[in-house]
């Protein structure tokens, strides 16, 4: 594994094919459920927006304010909060949908309707592996029969939302797994 590289104030999507490693990053939302549950650690390739295919899973920052990365100097796990007054943007991972001339068109597995479209300069990558527990997955671009009957429900009702994610850390806590920490993401 290398060390984390400066990308200290870089405008990370500008510059993606320039950076070598893959990069870890912790899901804490529940858009893309079942396909990512929050606690999932996702490893993501930086690709250009224009090689991401239907299907696959875009990483992207959502704003134009959300584009830099700073370095973190070190992270207090009291507080849950970072040191130093740095801070890290925040990535948006949904569906890969359709490439339009100037932006990809992304929709979470869980909604109705796509994204707005998100300007080719905010797309930083793609999911190529996801860490679940002790299980390695890899991404599939179409989602499985039960995933689509589980997406059908979850897409209707945030009850049944709320209640995938009781049962699932019910079953976490049963096995002794630890719950999620928040994680900044490290270069592979």
């Amino acid at each position: 594994m290398n060390s984390i590289q400066d990308i200290s104030e870089a405008k990370v999507f500008q510059s993606a094919p320039c950076v070598s490693g893959m990069v870890s990053l912790r899901v804490g939302g529940c858009c893309m459920l079942p396909a990512l549950r929050p606690g999932d650690v996702i490893t993501v390739r930086p690709t250009r927006a224009r090689d991401i295919t239907p299907g696959r899973l875009a990483v992207y920052a959502f704003r134009d304010e959300d584009v830099s990365i700073r370095r973190v100097v070190r992270w207090d796990p009291h507080s849950g909060s970072m040191a130093a007054g740095v801070s890290v943007s925040m990535f948006t991972v949904h569906r890969a949908v359709r490439l339009d001339e100037n932006a990809l068109i992304t929709r979470p597995d869980t909604a109705l309707e796509d994204d707005p479209p998100v300007p080719f300069s905010r797309v930083f990558g793609e999911v190529v592996a996801v860490q679940r527990g002790h299980s390695h997955l890899i991404p599939k671009e179409q989602l499985t029969r039960s995933q689509e009957v589980c997406c059908f429900f979850l897409r209707r009702a945030s009850f049944l939302r709320w209640f995938f994610l009781r049962l699932y850390s019910l079953r976490n806590f049963l096995r002794g797994a630890p719950p999620p920490q928040p994680s900044l993401g490290q270069v592979l």
